[in-house]
């Protein structure tokens, strides 16, 4: 439990873009306290773990929370069944094989491509792949062709007016695709954008990625990455010492 705490009290500051001191003011635990707390090194008591909770809006009950195994989850009523949703487009076999042979990865490949990561440089890297994929494809979807090949129009239909629909069907689905395509790949570019600040957080990087629309809308979002960041390397520099100091003795 202590290091699934210690771990997620860092994620807590991480995300709130708070050096030590801003966490001290905010929860009125010690710096030092909460520095040993965060790198596992010590077990807050009671009173502690209350202002933890209380200076980060949640209860104790969520702080001190472990995952529990699938094997070991207790049984629960059946979800209800959910209401009818549209068809997503890019599950469809064909639309998936065309994606494929475009570049796009599947889930699965996603996932293990990004897990190839070690710092924050290859993420940045694996972003502008990722730009560059979605830039080709979204170029590829616009070609009258394509739409026709993806989605062709069906025939025998009795009136003009569903003759009509039907020629404009085709490009409709196409730009539909287009728009799924676009929130997959803002998806997975948060993703990469986050899985950075793990990397960051596990002490694997020395800096992590801003999602560029925070950046263009919160200026202050920036200005406290830095912050973060020398809190981190002043706890590195702290560590380093005491590790000397223990040698020493």
């Amino acid at each position: 439990m202590q290091s699934t705490l210690a771990r997620k009290l860092r994620v807590l500051r991480a995300e709130r873009g708070l050096t030590l001191r801003e966490a001290e003011q905010l929860t009125g635990v010690d710096k030092d306290t909460l520095s040993k707390i965060e790198r596992g090194l010590r077990h807050p008591y009671d009173v502690t773990l209350s202002k933890l909770a209380r200076g980060y809006e949640m209860p104790v009950e969520d702080l001190l929370e472990e995952r529990v195994p699938l094997s070991e989850a207790p049984e629960s009523e059946p979800a209800p069944t959910p209401a009818p949703t549209q068809e997503s487009l890019m599950s469809r076999t064909e639309v998936d094989e065309w994606l494929i042979e475009q570049g796009h990865k599947d889930r699965e490949t996603f996932l293990s491509w990004v897990e190839e990561c070690e710092d924050e440089d290859d993420v940045e890297q694996k972003v502008a792949e990722l730009h560059e994929t979605r830039d080709r494809i979204l170029e590829e979807l616009r070609k009258p062709e394509v739409h026709t090949w993806m989605f062709p129009r069906r025939s025998g239909l009795a009136t003009k007016e569903e003759r009509v629909r039907e020629a404009l069907r085709p490009a409709k689905l196409a730009r539909r695709l287009a728009n799924e395509i676009r929130r997959e790949y803002v998806a997975r570019e948060l993703g990469l954008v986050n899985y950075s600040r793990v990397l960051f957080v596990e002490g694997k990087a020395d800096d992590y990625l801003v999602y560029e629309h925070d950046r263009a809308s919160h200026g202050r979002v920036r200005e406290r990455h830095e912050r973060l960041l020398e809190t981190r390397q002043a706890a590195a520099r702290e560590l380093e010492e005491s590790y000397a100091k223990a040698l020493a003795l």
